[in-house]
């Protein structure tokens, strides 16, 4: 289309006999065509339907690990022979320069490890749980991204990220099903993150006492050089013995077949192999590695990336309503203005059972103090509980009168004797 345009203009200068353009105003209109021919050079790419555009996101993996198979066998035999068993998971590191394929490489092992627990499974359920740590860059965001791999709902905000590291693997443990875990684009920064990430090689302590440990349970870390390079050094634990994969650079030639491979499963047609060669020499010059050049190809078809935060529910408004047992729970609980959590778990599944409702789940339990909190009405203290746990206690800001109208009478006394009318301990 390019060409088209110059001819349109006239081949030599205006006003050229035979040239279209002429008039006073033939030189400029003449400059803005021939600029117009260079902006639609790759117009021909533009023009390409995209009918895969998931293909050219960043975080989508292809069913195939171009120059990189011998990296993932690497990873994957690092973390099965780094696991020593149920309270000391497989741990493998994936080091490599923006670009290089870090990412890639990860979660192909990731899925290479499902896939032989997998085989030793009963039933064959396994669960990936990836986090693309850009996005958070927190342990609190971590930790809760984690959380969310099993309950997409929950909103993290207002829990200590180690209560939501303990809730991410006592649920590994209660869902008995083989875990394996990435984090991506990792980058330790603080003593904070270096904590989160011991934590995950050696979780017994979030764990149950007397728990024996969890199910086949596997963390891969990947990132840059600069990003991991505190894994040398001290606090790390079990990490420190973790022999890095390294990845170098994609060369030019790899980097022209990621990119082709890229154009045919985004379009489902040939690939224009010279277009590629040129993204790719680009690429390689820029130092930007494949993901340079999956930018540039994105450019190239008119392609956004969709890059933010995740998504995070929206708090509950002032009229959302508790269960009604929950809301009598809360009544018997905090007659005394204060109570441990353990406390009104303990009433809100008595009143469950006297109603004939089901307790609700873990999960839905702490939401709902969340939003109580949120909403001002209670107040969370977090104090220490012992070696590595934490003690909650709720804190009732109002007389609970004023927000919960619903009150326990005398004869729903526990008959087990946990718990008294009052909410004390019996």
């Amino acid at each position: 289309m390019g060409p088209a345009i110059v001819r349109l203009a006239g081949a030599g200068n205006p006003g050229n006999e035979g040239s279209p353009v002429s008039g006073p105003d033939a030189p400029k209109l003449y400059s803005k065509l021939t600029k117009l021919s260079y902006t639609c050079k790759p117009l021909g790419c533009l023009m390409t339907t995209v009918v895969h555009p998931e293909a050219l996101l960043e975080q989508w993996i292809p069913p195939v690990a171009i120059g990189r198979a011998r990296e993932i066998d690497a990873t994957v035999a690092e973390a099965e022979s780094s696991r020593e068993g149920p309270s000391r998971p497989g741990l493998a590191v994936v080091v490599g320069p923006p670009g290089s394929g870090s990412s890639v490489v990860a979660r192909w092992a990731a899925r290479r490890l499902a896939d032989r627990c997998r085989a030793r499974s009963p039933d064959g359920g396994i669960r990936i749980a990836h986090v693309p740590t850009r996005l958070y860059r927190s342990p609190h965001g971590i930790a809760s991204a984690l959380v969310r791999s099993y309950d997409a709902g929950l909103d993290g905000r207002g829990f200590p990220w180690g209560e939501l590291l303990a809730g991410f693997l006592r649920r590994v443990r209660r869902d008995g099903r083989p875990t394996v875990t990435v984090l991506d684009d990792l980058r330790l920064a603080g003593p904070e993150m270096l904590r989160l990430i011991r934590a995950l090689a050696e979780p017994e302590r979030f764990l149950p006492e007397g728990d024996p440990g969890l199910p086949p349970f596997y963390t891969i870390l990947a990132g840059a050089p600069e990003g991991l390079r505190l894994l040398a050094g001290e606090g790390v634990g079990r990490w420190a013995r973790c022999r890095p994969i390294r990845l170098d650079p994609y060369p030019e030639e790899r980097l022209r077949e990621v990119v082709a491979d890229r154009m045919v499963r985004a379009t489902d047609r040939p690939a224009d192999l010279a277009r590629a060669a040129e993204i790719a020499r680009q690429s390689a010059r820029d130092g930007g590695g494949a993901r340079r050049a999956i930018d540039l190809l994105r450019q190239e078809y008119g392609v956004r990336e969709l890059v933010g935060g995740p998504d995070q529910p929206r708090a509950s408004g002032g009229t959302a309503s508790l269960e009604p047992h929950l809301r009598r729970a809360l009544v018997a609980a905090l007659s005394t203005g204060s109570c441990d959590v353990g406390e009104l778990h303990r009433w809100e599944v008595l009143w469950a059972e006297r109603t004939g409702r089901p307790p609700l789940a873990t999960t839905t339990f702490w939401r709902r103090m969340v939003d109580l909190e949120r909403r001002g009405w209670l107040r969370r203290e977090v104090r220490c509980g012992g070696v590595g746990g934490s003690r909650t206690r709720l804190v009732a800001r109002r007389p609970v009168e004023e927000w919960i109208t619903a009150r326990p009478g005398r004869e729903i006394r526990p008959a087990d004797g946990l718990v008294g009318s009052a909410g004390a301990l019996a």
